[in-house]
């Protein structure tokens, strides 16, 4: 192993002073009534009966042995008692149990006694047997029935409206259909809501009214705080459930508006363009950034569909018609009727009108032309009005129809977020009807609108919402301790790396590059994308026996140091795990394992690192804990998608605040500066200005000031030898510049350019799969069992096994609910699952599979988001059955923590799952300014 021997710095730990508390749209306890009681009782009963046999079994089975010997000359007696030996060996239930009366008749004592046993239990298991499909069909009837008067709360309702109109539709039919005997439809209806239903009380995944967001604060206990309140963890008090709404409109049908803008012959004359900017003239030639965008189809499944964007260099020849374009345009923003007379207005143009209107909706096409008056702002807290506001500049009678009818659409928005949901339909109805008079105005009737037409937020009303500073002190000290090692787990160091280690071999160490779309425009095509599909997360981790190991590319000693970082984690937990008492389901690992990985950081100096943690807390045996579900880039961004909606819940200082933190975290001669991402068609990207600066990529069209505007053309590259990394700098400003990128979707979906300018910043997503690459004697089992990781009060990975699908139990032709009821069960109790469980594809950095097998698991669970399953309760085994019956690669069985009796957010006497999201920051000596 590589340790490099470095001097140690100094870091010091701040909180972001914001948290969101994601919280369950419904309580838990409205699942409890959906439990099938009686006929969990009726298998407990079975299955105690089955263990008493086995418990009797060796007993017996050596008895009978001996018997056999004894009779060996009664050969017909001789002959029942070795298959009757056989039987009570396999535990096969007997045909006739007086069959076995009569032979016990004939044994002697102790072995006739032990027989008898063995025949009186078989029958008390035979009778509990037979009244099991009674029993389920009982409480299927009372079951449905409840089911039924779940499926009709209103915050249910609105959340299946908004995700599956089809599913809303489908509702009416079930809710009449027969409880015992549902058609095809119905059964099909019930498991989506079932699941749907799972998903709002046990899941925080923000969506509509199934789950609320929330804004709260970090507090110092002081001498004036409450005493019922000083020295709670987590201090709050709900004023009132009800649900507020923020709503608005899929964005992606502005986009579709501007394209078919651009497509509507008799509109574009009136249209104002100007070159895209960023262009650059250069031998003859002109090079600009051309954007493409590609429609997904969203398929059945999915209620989002994301139109993929992707970057890349052009070029064009200046011959004569360009010429004439930049000679009439240059600079300036002219209607387009306006520029084709100005350009056949010269004398090298005359009479070549013909051919000047083409070309130049070829190049509106190529994207060297644009019309920045119909581009989205992101940042507008009304995208709508502000769309408006860019079609009536346009000064067209059709212009003017589309926005007042997009007038009329944000009045609906506005009304919806209030309305019940029988209202709530009649206005997707209108919403739908106004968009497609939009089309229609552009002369485009046939466009069909997203399935989505709205988007929900969701919050409730606290009084107060706080987590104390000081009572959480200890924890916060072993986050800080667990983020000093998270470099070697971030995914997005080794993009890092790379691009540094191109960066020297191209141009030399610690030299500079003036030229930044220049540069990376080779790299991208040169380099970055064979190394993306050479070392992609499925292929780091194929087997999951050697553990994660980089390629070294350039040879660099910081891709060693991973590498024996990996190896250094792995000997670690390994050497634990063989330490641990058989059966244990917790795995502690001790105060040095922070201490043994920390020589291997890479010597990559950053003067700040922040992390966004999404945790549970929970109270466990009387001590606190907390459960890391994930961990991600900090910089506020997890705020950014829900800051425009609660900054109006936080009077209006969320925003302040969260941009007073930013500039505090700004490292001393370094700026940030946000990219957009490219995208102006989904609404995961709409957030506020939170950064003093923007990074304008060619194509962008900014609404900042010319002093926060950092063009491409403003930045060069500098090898920080010293610091053992890349920086960008603007040669305007003369400080290094730090992109952000604030948007909500993955970094791996932004177009090109944009990637690599986030190899420049401070992202980071922390992968922490310890288990991988940890040696197992049972590695080519069925059935894999890993305990909880816990480092002190921390949770780093949940008790779970990996499960092959092929081994859950399959329903036989002709089999009973019950009877399948009870194999479900007898499975669970053999392998020790817990009553209540989350299940989950494979992590796919794990489930690599070249036979396309992974995207299938991942297209048959629609999402990564892990599925609840209660074994008591039967709705939720068939959504099981369901996922196992059509998934090859393995699944993920992971333990519920914190569970049903441990969750801390209540209200009127029902728990709610809830989570935590809030950011650590890390950095050398104190804030800026400080």
């Amino acid at each position: 192993m590589f340790v490099q021997e470095t001097e140690p710095v100094c870091f010091q730990s701040t909180l972001t002073p914001y948290f969101l508390l994601r919280m369950g749209g419904l309580p838990l306890n409205v699942l409890d009534g959906l439990r099938f009681e009686h006929t969990s009782e009726w298998i407990e009963a079975l299955l105690s009966l089955e263990q008493v046999l086995g418990e009797r079994k060796d007993r017996l089975v050596d008895a009978l042995h001996e018997a056999v010997r004894i009779h060996k000359e009664q050969t017909s007696l001789r002959r029942t008692l070795l298959n009757l030996k056989r039987d009570v060996f396999n535990m096969r239930q007997p045909d006739n149990t007086s069959t076995i009366r009569n032979v016990a008749n004939k044994l002697s004592s102790p072995t006739r006694e032990w027989l008898e046993e063995w025949a009186d239990i078989w029958e008390r298991y035979r009778y509990v047997l037979a009244h099991g499909s009674e029993i389920f069909q009982v409480e299927m009837d009372r079951k449905r029935i409840l089911l039924k008067q779940i499926v009709k709360i209103e915050d249910f309702r609105k959340g299946v409206l908004l995700s599956s109109s089809a599913l809303d539709q489908a509702i009416s039919s079930y809710l009449t259909s027969d409880n015992l005997r549902p058609g095809r439809a119905a059964r099909t209806a019930e498991r989506s809501l079932v699941e749907y239903l799972l998903r709002t009380a046990c899941k925080t995944s923000p969506f509509s009214t199934f789950t609320t967001v929330n804004s709260g604060t970090f507090v110092a206990d002081a001498d004036g705080t409450d005493t019922y309140e000083r020295g709670r963890l987590i201090s709050y008090e709900i004023d009132k459930a009800e649900k507020k709404s923020f709503i608005r409109l899929n964005v992606a049908i502005l986009s579709k508006l501007s394209s078919l803008l651009l497509s509507c012959d008799s509109l574009r004359q009136d249209l104002p363009v100007q070159f895209t900017p960023g262009y650059h003239i250069q031998n003859n030639r002109i090079r600009y950034l051309r954007r493409i965008q590609e429609t997904e189809d969203a398929g059945d499944g999915a209620s989002i569909a994301l139109d993929a964007v992707h970057e890349s260099v052009f070029y064009l020849p200046v011959g004569k018609l360009l010429t004439a374009l930049l000679t009439c345009l240059g600079d300036r923003k002219v209607p387009y009727g306006e520029l084709v007379e100005d350009i056949c207005s010269l004398p090298a143009c005359q009479g070549g009108e013909a051919e000047i209107d083409p070309y130049l909706q070829h190049l509106l096409r190529l994207g060297l032309l644009i019309v920045p008056d119909i581009q989205l702002d992101i940042h507008n807290a009304s995208p709508i009005s502000r769309y408006c506001q860019g079609l009536r500049a346009i000064g067209a009678p059709k212009a003017e129809r589309v926005a007042r009818l997009l007038d009329e659409i944000e009045t609906l928005c506005q009304i919806y977020a209030t309305a019940t949901i029988s209202h709530r339909r009649e206005l997707l109805a209108q919403i739908s009807q106004q968009v497609q008079k939009c089309y229609a105005v552009l002369g485009q009737e046939q466009t069909i609108s997203p399935r989505t037409l709205l988007y929900e937020d969701t919050a409730i009303h606290f009084r107060h919402l706080h987590i104390n500073e000081s009572s959480w002190k200890g924890i916060f000290k072993q986050v800080a301790e667990l983020q000093q090692i998270l470099p070697i787990f971030d995914v997005n160091l080794p993009r890092r790396l790379v691009t540094r280690g191109y960066f020297q071999a191209r141009y030399g160490e610690g030299e500079r590059c003036d030229d930044f779309l220049e540069f990376a425009y080779e790299f991208r095509l040169g380099f970055f994308e064979h190394y993306l599909q050479a070392t992609g997360m499925g292929a780091a981790g194929k087997d999951r026996e050697q553990g994660k190991q980089y390629i070294n590319y350039f040879q660099q000693p910081e891709f060693i140091m991973l590498n024996s970082a990996q190896q250094a984690s792995i000997a670690y937990i390994q050497a634990a795990y063989e330490q641990l008492p058989f059966g244990a389901r917790e795995l502690r690992l001790d105060n040095d394992f922070i201490s043994t990985l920390l020589p291997y950081i890479p010597a990559e100096r950053r003067p700040l690192s922040s992390h966004t943690l999404f945790s549970q807390f929970a109270n466990v045996n009387g001590e606190p804990l907390l459960m890391i579900n994930r961990i991600y880039t900090g910089l506020t961004l997890m705020f950014s998608r829900f800051a425009h909606f609660l900054n109006a819940e936080d009077e209006h200082q969320l925003i302040a605040g969260l941009r007073a933190h930013l500039a505090s975290l700004q490292p001393p001669d370094a700026i940030f500066a946000e990219l957009k991402g490219g995208y102006d068609t989904t609404n995961l990207n709409l957030h506020p200005q939170v950064t003093a600066y923007e990074l304008v990529c060619p194509g962008d069209i900014s609404s900042r000031p010319a002093e926060e505007q950092i063009p491409l053309n403003d930045l060069s590259i500098q090898d920080d030898v010293q610091g053992g990394r890349l920086r960008l700098y603007s040669r305007r400003l003369g400080k290094e510049v730090i992109p952000l990128y604030l948007g909500f979707l993955v970094p791996l979906a932004l177009p090109e350019i944009q990637q690599v300018l986030l190899n420049f910043s401070y992202s980071t997503m922390s992968v922490l799969d310890l288990w991988n690459g940890v040696k197992r004697e049972d590695a080519d089992a069925s059935i894999i069992f890993y305990p909880r990781l816990r480092y002190k009060n921390l949770v780093l990975q949940r008790a779970h096994w990996r499960v092959k699908p092929q081994v859950f139990p399959r329903r036989e032709i002709g089999q009973t609910d019950a009877a399948f009821f009870l194999n479900v069960s007898r499975w669970r109790r053999k392998y020790g699952f817990p009553l209540c469980v989350f299940v989950a594809p494979e992590p796919f950095w794990n489930a690599f599979s070249s036979d396309g097998a992974e995207g299938e698991t991942k297209q048959k669970m629609r999402t990564y988001k892990p599925l609840y399953v209660d074994f008591e309760n039967y709705f939720s085994i068939a959504l099981l059955e369901s996922l196992m019956r059509n998934v090859s690669t393995p699944i993920v069985i992971s333990e519920m923590l914190p569970d049903r009796e441990q969750l801390w957010l209540k209200h009127n006497g029902q728990a709610y799952v809830s989570e935590l999201v809030w950011e650590t920051n890390s950095f050398e000596g104190g804030l800026h300014g400080e």
